[in-house]
């Protein structure tokens, strides 16, 4: 039981639910699972046990023909399903589901306790093998009690991953830089002022999800944004991505990154997936050679490099302006994409836009946590 409420602040800690669960019930394992059909297919938290069949059932797409969640849906407010609630012996016999998924996987019956977070239903799955046997009229009761827990602790979880999500939002906010945070697909929950104020220009909120208006870009920032908000990016943030989008009006493009939100931020249950930043070069400070060094571990003469280079200047005039040849530059700035992980000058432009707000103990990542 304790460890159900730990989970509230530690989300890795709901794999720990699940195996506690298959112990108690002497299942297999069990698994945490939206009621969404599309959300299925995306990481979903369960016990080790059920690393390879929660694999195929996502690869293989068996989340479309999960016949325990379309059966459950007409048990109505039923808190706790059994296999034989749903369906019949015979029909189980001649299902494709039972015998074509679960039999190879090693698994046969199971028991849905009905859980709501935030108005939307979710299912803890508890695994169990043909030789552990059905669940039992016995096993309900206490299923049905255990169910009260893990509805109050997602719920918990997910209001404590909102109100995080809204605490970067606004520190963004302070820094003067537009930051909204997305769910799994991609649609806005929160936007900060400075957002909004940047739309219009190259940029729209359409049906709640962000989009630039050049076409080359809106697909730059649909990928961007898909990589960012799958579930099973969440417990390995990868690098800052960043898109350049260009401006009707002819001003200095936006500088548009992303990030999933890392494991320590997110919760199973709460729908913050994603944080996008927007940069409008026209109103940032150009970040000093002593964050630029400390940050991405550049020496001096590559920080005073790209500290020009944040300010718009081009390579050539750049070297001109530290008084080094181009060759030079050229160097220079190949290590500095090296070391800031960005691939073209454009990218580190918007890289720079960003840290340029950042403080001596600040940091995207420190935001975050």
């Amino acid at each position: 039981m304790d460890t159900i409420y730990e989970a509230v602040v530690s989300p890795q800690k709901w794999i720990e639910v699940c195996d506690g669960l298959a112990r108690l019930e002497n299942g297999t394992g069990a698994l945490l699972m939206p009621d969404v059909t599309e959300l299925r297919r995306l990481g979903l938290p369960h016990s080790d046990a059920l690393n390879e069949s929660v694999e195929i059932y996502q690869r293989d797409g068996w989340y479309f023909q999960d016949e325990r969640y379309r059966g459950r849906a007409t048990h109505g407010l039923a808190r706790v399903v059994f296999d034989q609630d749903i369906m019949t012996a015979e029909q189980m016999a001649s299902s494709p589901f039972y015998n074509d998924f679960l039999r190879p996987c090693g698994l046969r019956w199971f028991a849905g306790i009905s859980i709501t977070v935030g108005g939307k239903p979710w299912t803890v799955s508890i695994q169990r093998s043909n030789k552990q046997g059905p669940f039992e009229e016995s096993d309900r009761r206490r299923l049905e009690l255990l169910a009260s827990h893990l509805s109050r602790a997602a719920t918990t979880a997910a209001a404590l991953n909102y109100a995080h999500a809204e605490g970067a939002v606004d520190a963004f906010e302070r820094m003067s830089i537009g930051a909204i945070v997305v769910d799994d697909g991609g649609r806005a929950i929160l936007i900060n002022k400075i957002a909004y104020a940047l739309m219009g220009d190259g940029l729209q909120i359409r049906q709640n999800r962000l989009e630039a208006t050049n076409t080359v870009d809106a697909a730059a920032l649909d990928a961007m944004l898909h990589s960012c908000t799958l579930r099973s990016n969440v417990a390995h943030v990868s690098a800052t991505k960043i898109v350049v989008v260009r401006r009707p009006s002819g001003k200095h493009a936006y500088q548009i990154s992303a990030c999933p939100l890392s494991a320590r931020s997110v919760d199973n249950f709460g729908d913050a997936r994603a944080l996008i930043l927007i940069a409008d070069p026209a109103q940032q400070r150009k970040p000093t050679t002593e964050v630029l060094r400390r940050q991405f571990g550049l020496s001096l003469s590559e920080a005073k490099l790209a500290k020009i280079l944040a300010g718009g200047h081009s390579l050539h005039d750049a070297a001109n302006l530290v008084r080094i040849t181009e060759e030079t530059a050229r160097s220079y700035l190949k290590s500095i994409l090296s070391k800031t992980e960005t691939h073209r000058q454009g990218q580190l432009v918007a890289l720079l836009a960003t840290t340029a707000f950042l403080t001596n103990d600040e940091s995207v990542d420190a935001l975050l946590k």
